[in-house]
């Protein structure tokens, strides 16, 4: 994935654009941006038909002077296995994950700091070897437990 950082001394913060390495389309946006203007956000949302592929963005950026930087995130297999740190089954976990597009890589990481953020709330549960929880539908798995939560509370 490629992404690109929009900085500007009239706002403060940043915006986040991803794009796909194979096809250069848009994955992937996020305004990281505080103290900016409901003017400037609606600016930037109707600005966003412009910056569906990574060429249409550089081009956009440039003909309207934004600064921006370039950051190459490693969506690599060993870049995720050193985040997720638990060292098993990594041949099984390695050959799944070569099965998936930039999309879900990315995807992965999300699923993998949420999975860490709930681990480190609820201590009797065991971390899940690494081709189990990319095999696993753990977003699903999340929605139950909340809504399980939820009726608990009632």
């Amino acid at each position: 994935m490629i992404k690109y950082i929009v900085v500007s001394d009239k706002f403060e913060g940043f915006l986040v654009f991803g794009f796909d390495k194979v096809l250069g389309y848009l994955i992937e946006f996020r305004n990281c941006a505080w103290k900016i203007t409901e003017g400037q956000t609606r600016t930037i949302l109707q600005n966003l038909a412009h910056c569906l592929t990574a060429s249409q963005f550089i081009e956009w950026a440039k003909a309207n002077d934004i600064t921006f930087y370039k950051d190459n995130i490693d969506l690599s297999f060993a870049a995720w296995y050193r985040i997720y740190d638990r060292a098993r089954d990594k041949k099984d976990a390695e050959a799944f994950w070569n099965k998936k597009n930039d999309v879900q890589r990315l995807h992965i990481h999300w699923k993998t700091e949420a999975y860490h953020r709930y681990l480190s709330a609820i201590s009797w549960k065991n971390k899940m070897y690494p081709k189990t929880f990319l095999s696993s539908h753990l977003g699903d798995e999340f929605d139950k437990l909340r809504i399980q939560e939820l009726k608990e509370k009632k």
